[in-house]
């Protein structure tokens, strides 16, 4: 009987700590992502740092026109 409980008691903290490491992993890459979603640029990206040349109007019809194409694919 005493041997039961303790694999029960066991199973259960094994469980508990699976869950809790499991939500705090979840919390910290998602708080991570939120902050800097591009490794080393400090979380401030915008469409003028990855198009440099190109000016806003030209940047908001290139995004426009990619956004408004359907899903392809080419096997």
């Amino acid at each position: 009987m005493i041997c039961t409980n303790t694999a029960l008691l066991a199973l259960v903290g094994l469980l508990v700590a699976y869950a809790l490491g499991a939500l705090l992993a979840r919390r910290t890459s998602q708080r991570d992502i939120a902050r800097d979603p591009i490794p080393g640029t400090g979380g401030k990206v915008t469409f003028a740092d990855l198009y440099p040349g190109m000016s806003p109007s030209d940047i908001k019809t290139l995004v426009s026109e990619t956004w408004s194409r359907p899903f392809a694919c080419d096997p």
